[in-house]
């Protein structure tokens, strides 16, 4: 073989290698390609439905946010109370207190106020006397910092009333006729320890609930039981009562 013969075929030889690896460098920068492809293509889509999930989010906020703050400035639509009972005749007055607030409005209530730990229910024993011309109904407000249960009913009310005297209002009962009495009141949420509250009474006249008849203000204590010999104190640490 001559050497013009040996040369053409290394320099074949060369060739053929040469577009060997051409191609496996082709199909190797074409994988490569398509997997930083389906990588981009992920990418796009997680953060399409991130996107997605953060406007839903933000769509949600927004609509309780505005429910609650239409709640906050809703007026309130308070009915006669369905947890009333007449007024039985040996029940003893002596034991609680009674208010005269002018000759249409009396009420008598427990002048300390024992709440339920397990319940959240607390002995009121309201009174509308037979002799009382209006309606009345009686709100318990505690301080805000002997609460904390409800983060969000305490931020809202900082919002709302930021210059008030830091009551939270933590209990309400309906309008009470008179002749009837309420015994225990539901509470939204416990102090959580032994404070001092604040019981409004208000009062509407029987015909047209927009006409105010009064509102005071009784001021006691309340302590929390569990009706097992222990009782909260100040601290709001379990002790043995008495």
């Amino acid at each position: 073989m001559s050497d013009t013969a040996v040369m053409n075929n290394n320099v074949s030889e060369q060739t053929n290698e040469l577009t060997a690896e051409m191609k496996n460098r082709r199909r190797d920068l074409n994988g490569q390609q398509q997997k930083l492809d389906e990588q981009e293509t992920k990418l796009k889509k997680s953060r399409r439905n991130r996107c997605i999930f953060m406007a839903v989010m933000a769509v949600l906020i927004i609509v309780m946010l505005v429910v609650k703050y239409v709640v906050y400035f809703r007026p309130e639509n308070v009915k006669e109370d369905k947890q009333t009972k007449a007024i039985a005749a040996d029940i003893d007055v002596n034991s609680l207190q009674v208010m005269p607030y002018n000759e249409d409005l009396t009420v008598a209530c427990q002048p300390i106020l024992i709440a339920n730990s397990k319940d959240n229910t607390v002995k009121l024993d309201l009174i509308s006397p037979q002799n009382c011309k209006v309606l009345v109904r009686a709100e318990i407000f505690a301080d805000k910092k002997d609460l904390g249960n409800k983060k969000l009913k305490l931020f809202w009310h900082g919002k709302v009333h930021p210059d008030d005297e830091s009551l939270v209002r933590i209990g309400a009962t309906g309008w009470v006729r008179p002749g009837e009495m309420i015994e225990d009141m539901k509470l939204d949420e416990l102090p959580t320890r032994l404070s001092d509250v604040t019981v409004r009474f208000t009062a509407v006249n029987p015909a047209n609930y927009n006409i105010s008849s009064g509102v005071f203000d009784m001021k006691t204590v309340m302590h929390i039981v569990d009706y097992e010999g222990n009782m909260m104190d100040e601290n709001g640490n379990w002790v043995k009562a008495g």
